[in-house]
């Protein structure tokens, strides 16, 4: 089925994470991103006027979830307003991928080439946040169509980990899938693959939606070998608040479908219990006066 939040059709799988994907190679359309309004009174996408210095990547990920919304019409249906999710909907991880055709797209090619000749990682950065949120959005949608979505924030990004340089002269694959679900949060593992890799994601839909096939479209463009493991790595971490009352929102449960999600699964809720007690005793050390910040100003703390 089309996700009327995400942007892309996906399909459940029962052994490892499902893949769907688009193939970005042109730079962006003159069309305007959409963004949520929360207003009961105005209408469901209001324009949002992004400037034109988004990346080509961002863009498409933008207009693909704008379409895939307008087509199932969320934006006039003002039952969705009103209405909250009835039940929450158990979900399996589901893998989604972007391509950037480096070797065959010159403008792409360039919107991402600095100055120094390599990758622009800030740009790769916003791509990777698009991404994500398509990836939140997708997870937390219960198919319902008089269901009021969730207003999904970027409330951090860890671990983010430059294994490897990203190269100019081959294809790049940037994917993503829920790795864990707490009450009304999420984290996002992304990560950023040499298309090429014999580990990179096979699948992915044309710009026309009528893709597949061989994930390379044609030879190899690197002769050497692989190191394991993406180039780089990250972890964005959502939470869901209800558009109207700004509440906090349950998310739908995350369920593990193979051995490696589940270890995925397992070590990320580690981290967020441990990032949790650090948080919780730097508050308590604050509130006792003794933690090292605890005798400055605001202005100072802040400084």
């Amino acid at each position: 089925r089309v996700d009327v939040r995400g942007a892309f059709v996906a399909a459940s799988g029962a052994s490892a994470p499902t893949a769907a994907s688009v193939d970005a190679s042109a730079p962006p359309r003159e069309t305007t991103p959409w963004r949520w309004s929360s207003s009961s009174s105005s209408p469901r996408w209001m324009s949002a006027g992004v400037s034109r210095e988004r990346t080509a990547m961002t863009t498409k990920l933008w207009n693909a979830r704008l379409a895939a919304a307008k087509a199932a019409g969320v934006d006039s249906n003002a039952a969705t307003e009103t209405s909250n999710q009835a039940a929450l909907v158990s979900k399996p991880p589901v893998a989604t991928s972007v391509r950037y055709r480096f070797t065959s797209d010159d403008a792409l090619l360039e919107a991402y080439r600095s100055p120094w000749n390599a990758v622009r990682i800030g740009r790769v950065l916003e791509d990777l946040d698009s991404l994500a949120g398509n990836i939140a959005f997708q997870h937390c949608d219960d198919g319902v169509v008089e269901t009021r979505p969730q207003l999904l924030v970027t409330a951090s990004v860890d671990r983010v980990r430059l294994h490897r340089a990203l190269r100019l002269d081959e294809d790049l694959t940037l994917t993503g899938a829920v790795s864990w679900v707490g009450r009304s949060s999420m984290v996002i593992r992304m990560e950023a693959w040499p298309a090429d890799h014999p580990d990179a994601p096979r699948e992915y839909i044309d710009d026309d939606g009528d893709g597949g096939g061989d994930r390379t479209g044609g030879e190899k463009t690197r002769t050497t070998a692989f190191a394991p493991g993406p180039s780089l790595s990250a972890d964005f971490t959502f939470v869901a608040r209800d558009p109207v009352t700004n509440k906090s929102a349950a998310v739908n449960p995350l369920v593990p479908d193979c051995a490696r999600t589940r270890a995925l699964f397992d070590a990320t809720a580690a981290r967020v219990d441990a990032k949790k007690r650090r948080m919780r005793a730097t508050r308590d050390a604050i509130a006792a006066g003794k933690h090292a910040d605890a005798g400055l100003s605001d202005e100072k703390r802040a400084a």
